[in-house]
């Protein structure tokens, strides 16, 4: 990475409204997939990408300018976030199947 894409990737990972507004639903959504076993990496750094779009954008308007960044930089960023938030989808999914196993006793028992 070189210092724009490490500036990127910080900015994207320490700012509330994308972590709130994207990252967190990012990593739900592929948690699902997960649990569905509808999961595919290509597809998770792909919606990844959509923060990395976002982030620039942000980026831009709040602190100037950074990049250019070519499409292949951007997925390398979009790699790179899919790794750092790698915990937070597995603990999503564990969360999940444990739902999961709740509503289906609970089903049971009426």
């Amino acid at each position: 990475m070189n210092i724009d894409q490490r500036e990127l990737f910080l900015y994207i990972t320490n700012h509330r409204e994308i972590y709130f507004g994207l990252s967190i639903p990012t990593c739900n959504s592929l948690a699902k997939k997960k649990v569905t076993g509808k999961y595919q990496k290509s597809l998770a750094v792909k919606a990844f990408l959509n923060v990395v779009k976002n982030g620039i954008a942000r980026y831009r308007k709040e602190e100037g300018m950074i990049g250019p960044f070519s499409q292949k930089e951007k997925e390398e960023i979009a790699a790179k976030l899919l790794e750092y938030y790698s915990d937070c989808i597995d603990e999503t999914v564990k969360t999940l199947k444990k739902a999961a196993k709740k509503t289906k006793k609970t089903s049971k028992k009426k």
